[in-house]
């Protein structure tokens, strides 16, 4: 199973789906980046990629970049721009939601969202149509802000009118990004005795040379450098990013779920 990232990550290894992946006793004898290690469960889920969840705006619609943060999305000057999903439904928008958890703090982040709210941001289900039906970035959207990831300028340049422009129309608002990890692992019940070849050749390094600019996540093998577009247009991941304890994202997660779609969607 591949897919579970770091807000999930704790609900995957508590419930026992998963067994131990038996390539090393050490996870330091992987060729991995150690800082995506799990923090639980490193002896039954490997880190295949890393990414930032972060708001993106609309260059063309907004060019101040440097001050814009959590702040300016409640400003009243950016009423109606914010597209952001459904913690519920969306991987993305689970993570903005922790993101202001950990900005604001577990008795803070709600009346955030109470502002949020009155600044009148837009909820969908997933990034799909927050990214491309949405935001004006990427098509014919309303919004020029939009919760997505560090990466999503690297797309917006490569699938452009222009793959080889040495700027891109979408910025990241930094103070916003949360780490978000990508983890695999084998499932308790699977039968193949040669399943672990699986976990070997994601975290190989043809496989992981592939990541950056076809599923736009940084590779967690170390060694492995990133393609020329990112050198060219300066994206690398957010050095200071926000961070949460996966064991209280485990013991809180559904309760502030619920709390959001009170506050939220009433």
């Amino acid at each position: 199973m591949w897919g579970v990232d770091s807000t999930f990550l704790s609900r995957a290894v508590s419930s026992g789906v998963l067994r131990p992946h038996g390539l090393s006793a050490d996870p330091s004898e992987l060729p991995l980046d150690p800082a995506l290690t799990a923090p639980i469960g490193a002896e039954i889920v490997l880190p295949v990629g890393s990414s930032q969840v972060c708001v993106n705006q609309d260059s063309a619609t907004i060019t101040d970049d440097v001050s814009l943060g959590f702040a300016s999305l409640i400003d009243p000057g950016f009423t109606g721009q914010l597209v952001v999903q459904n913690p519920a439904t969306s991987a993305p928008g689970l993570a903005f939601l922790l993101a202001t958890v950990a900005r604001f703090g577990e008795t803070g982040w709600q009346d955030y969202w109470e502002k949020l709210r009155a600044n009148d941001v837009k909820v969908v289900n997933g990034w799909e149509e927050a990214y491309n039906t949405e935001f004006s970035g990427a098509g014919t959207g309303k919004r020029s802000l939009v919760v997505s990831y560090s990466n999503s300028p690297v797309g917006a340049v490569l699938f452009g009118a222009d793959p080889a422009a040495s700027t891109t129309p979408i910025s990241v608002l930094k103070e916003t990004c949360i780490d978000v990890v990508e983890y695999a692992g084998l499932l308790a019940n699977s039968a193949n005795p040669d399943a672990a070849t699986v976990l070997n050749f994601l975290i190989s390094e043809k496989f992981q040379s592939e990541l950056a600019t076809n599923l736009f996540i940084y590779p967690s093998r170390t060694g492995i450098a990133l393609p020329e577009i990112y050198t060219r247009l300066g994206i690398w991941p957010v050095q200071t990013p926000l961070k949460i304890d996966p064991a209280r994202v485990q013991a809180m997660r559904d309760q502030w779920i619920d709390e959001w779609t009170e506050i939220v969607l009433g």
